[in-house]
């Protein structure tokens, strides 16, 4: 049997947990949510520009770049931004540093992450979760998966990434496709998990 999340004497968190059905829902949802299939360099820059941004913010970034570029995805031949512009839209010199060093890769997989140090563990772990390298990875620190999480335990804040690992346990053998999952949902629909409501597509955020 799973752990199950330990709170103090007033937190009813393991309990929710138990009547959360968040694999049964990713599961069948999954047509819904479940990014197709790209490049590994341009999922990788994707996720080092989402990297601790909120979804508000990360849009912004991803506007900019797509009004430069198109509806095309990240490669070394159209990802030509200088760190100025880069900069201007919003993207740190550690973000700007990891994305010049991924396009420098021939081949991106989690262990030439793991060598590119301004990636960080965040990255890697995204990376192993959208590509299916691991099955219980679990991105304990995005910021969607805080805030949906935050939501669905009835925290009424973010929560951090140490307690999101917490309640994680929960899930051991399924923490790869939740996480995923609710890394897509967007936090206007959580009460329908809450309330056993079908989700649709329009629940899910766009693909920029």
């Amino acid at each position: 049997m799973a752990d199950i999340f330990e709170g103090d004497n007033n937190d009813v968190s393991s309990f929710i947990a138990q009547d959360l059905d968040l694999f049964g829902v990713a599961e069948r949802t999954m047509d819904l949510w479940k990014l197709q299939d790209s490049t590994s360099h341009h999922t990788a820059v994707d996720i080092v520009i989402s990297k601790g941004l909120s979804r508000d913010m990360y849009s912004k970034i991803r506007t900019n770049i797509k009004n430069a570029i198109g509806k095309k995805e990240f490669s070394a031949d159209n990802f030509k931004f200088t760190d100025k512009k880069l900069k201007e839209w919003g993207l740190s010199n550690e973000k700007i540093t990891a994305i010049r060093k991924i396009f420098q890769l021939e081949t991106v997989d989690s262990n030439a992450l793991c060598r590119i140090k301004e990636c960080g563990l965040q990255v890697v772990k995204q990376f192993k979760v959208i590509f299916g390298e691991n099955d219980d990875t679990f991105m304990n620190e995005d910021y969607n998966v805080r805030f949906n999480l935050g939501i669905l335990f009835s925290k009424n804040k973010l929560m951090t990434p140490q307690e999101s690992t917490k309640v994680s346990r929960n899930w051991s053998g399924h923490r790869s496709i939740i996480s995923y999952f609710l890394h897509r949902l967007k936090p206007t629909s959580t009460y329908k998990i809450l309330e056993e409501q079908e989700l649709s597509k329009e629940d899910f955020y766009e693909v920029y």
